[in-house]
């Protein structure tokens, strides 16, 4: 049986892939949305798209979107940090396509790239706005485009961030007189408001060409079995099989596999075919991917199910040694002997000295059926080990918090959040994140006793933040008062962050006086070395 499941059919839509590629080969980019359910084949169609391009004189830039990333634009950047890093180039390549101006944000975020780029380049100096960065890609897109024309593959989309939403938006729009076709796929009924909305917008403004994969047909279903199994099978056998997956690549996949295991089909090496056990339709499965996968797991015994249920609340992707401490109880040969289990078996792919589920829908299935107080514990748990051995405060902090309890919510926990905040916002500007920390931090200091000078600058740097990020803010009579309260406690530089605030906010109503009124008070309450004090009077 081949291990790889064969590309059947999908001609239709690798026409239409086609097609807009050369509409971006003529200046006329665009943007594909590849739609279906989960395991229909949308990543087949992107690799076998991608195979019959490569050939042709392309930049050609993968990425894929994993649940839970915390480094902000996160695919784009793993596609430019391959591009960039891992293939080689020569030095002065780097300085065509990365040019000196938007460098320092890719190497802030890739800081890899600090070993391949010729020049020296100073460190960003904080605060660094969103929009800087969104240029950024945008120009380096522009310079590869203008040297050959460029694909960009983004892959699973449905998980991606509320930053990397923002940053394809703001590509997609900008490509229409560009040799560059962006390709995504998204998995259906997946929840994510801020790409659902982005979406609709790009439908409207008529900026998106939608693929709606369906599942194979009948006639492609026998196809994809016989070329599988490279040798044919009963017609009863292929009707059945068809009519309780509906055509669904990954059901067929997975369904053909435990029945192989079961011996329920087995190959007669003698006649050359393959038969099925009379009650093969005593096999009963649901129409779901769900219950593919819990088929599967029923097959696994309790210490595999306990090792993969530890790795599901790690992440998609995980260290096994970080697994190996976290059932540190387990002996040395039996943890070894249930972790080839699940890879021999399929539940989990070895990846460099990582590892990671086989399909995020097993991880994921695992996660949400847990019980919510063995998987508190095990996150805690994690948090501790990652204490141990001086991992990321971001990683520390997520599983610090996970399914958190009123009576965790403590004055250190809130300190913990807020500095883990600043570090998220000053040095990866990762800031949904470090706002979701800071409202988590807020929530506790409003509900616990809490000194006022750190009550109140952890609310004044929330105020900050969900203004930057376009959220909503307090009104002007709460921010009035709010300011007024902050300079009672000395919280000088927090006042004025708040003024500038209000400063911006009468601006844009151009009511000028009050506006002055604002930036005077806001720079009265700075000293004139703090680096502060003249973003805010350039500003002005």
């Amino acid at each position: 049986m081949q291990n790889l499941t064969p590309f059947i059919g999908r001609q239709k839509e690798l026409k239409w892939l086609n097609h807009h590629l050369e509409k971006a080969l003529n200046y006329s980019g665009g943007f594909v949305l590849i739609k279906g359910e989960i395991g229909v084949g949308k990543t087949s169609l992107l690799h076998q798209f991608v195979e019959s391009i490569e050939e042709r004189n392309l930049h050609i830039l993968n990425g894929r979107v994993l649940k839970d990333e915390v480094r902000p634009f996160s695919p784009f950047i793993q596609m430019i940090e391959h591009y960039l890093c891992d293939l080689e180039h020569n030095r002065s390549w780097f300085v065509k396509f990365l040019a000196p101006e938007i460098a320092p944000y890719f190497l802030h975020i890739i800081p890899e790239l600090r070993n391949h780029y010729p020049l020296d380049i100073p460190d960003l100096v904080h605060p660094v706005d969103n929009l800087s960065f969104l240029y950024s890609f945008q120009r380096f897109f522009e310079d590869l485009s203008r040297s050959k024309p460029l694909i960009v593959i983004l892959d699973d989309i449905q998980c991606m961030s509320s930053e990397s939403v923002q940053l394809l938006k703001y590509l997609v729009k900008r490509v229409s007189d560009q040799p560059v076709l962006f390709i995504a796929s998204i998995r259906l009924h997946e929840a994510n408001p801020v790409l659902e909305e982005s979406i609709d917008e790009f439908n409207t403004e008529r900026l998106v060409f939608n693929i709606n994969l369906a599942n194979l047909s009948r006639n492609e279903t026998e196809s994809l079995i016989n070329q599988k199994l490279e040798i044919s099978v009963p017609n009863h056998f292929i009707h059945w099989l068809f009519s309780i997956t509906k055509g669904n690549p990954l059901f067929i996949e997975e369904i053909l596999k435990t029945l192989i295991r079961q011996n329920i089909i087995y190959q007669d090496v003698a006649m050359n075919e393959w038969l099925v056990q009379d009650d093969y339709e005593d096999f009963r499965i649901s129409e779901t991917v769900e219950s593919v996968i819990n088929y599967r797991l029923g097959n696994l015994a309790a210490d595999e199910l306990k090792l993969l249920r530890g790795a599901a609340v790690i992440g998609e992707r995980f260290s096994p040694e970080i697994l190996r401490r976290l059932f540190d109880s387990i002996p040395q040969d039996q943890f070894l002997r249930s972790n080839n289990i699940l890879i021999a078996s399929g539940m989990i792919i070895e990846s460099d000295d990582m590892q990671q589920f086989a399909h995020p829908l097993i991880r994921t299935l695992l996660y949400q059926k847990m019980k919510k107080n063995r998987r508190r514990e095990l996150h805690r748990k994690l948090a501790g080990i990652l204490e141990n051995i001086n991992g990321s405060d971001e990683e520390i902090i997520f599983h610090m918090t996970k399914d958190l309890l009123a009576s965790e919510e403590t004055e250190e926990l809130a300190c913990h959040l807020f500095k883990t905040s600043m570090d998220l916002m000053h040095s990866s500007y990762n800031y949904p994140t470090a706002w979701e920390y800071l409202n988590t931090a807020k929530r506790i200091a409003e509900k616990i006793p809490l000194e006022d000078k750190q009550r109140l600058r952890i609310k004044a740097e929330f105020n900050h933040l969900s203004w930057m990020m376009g959220k909503d803010v307090l009104s002007f009579k709460k921010a009035e008062r709010f300011i007024a309260e902050l300079v009672d406690n000395d919280l000088y530089k927090e006042a004025s962050v708040t003024c500038r605030m209000l400063f911006h906010a009468t601006m844009t109503t151009e009511d000028m006086e009050r506006a002055e009124e604002f930036f005077e008070k806001g720079i009265s309450l700075l000293k004139i070395h703090d680096s502060f004090y003249w973003t805010f009077v350039v500003e002005h």
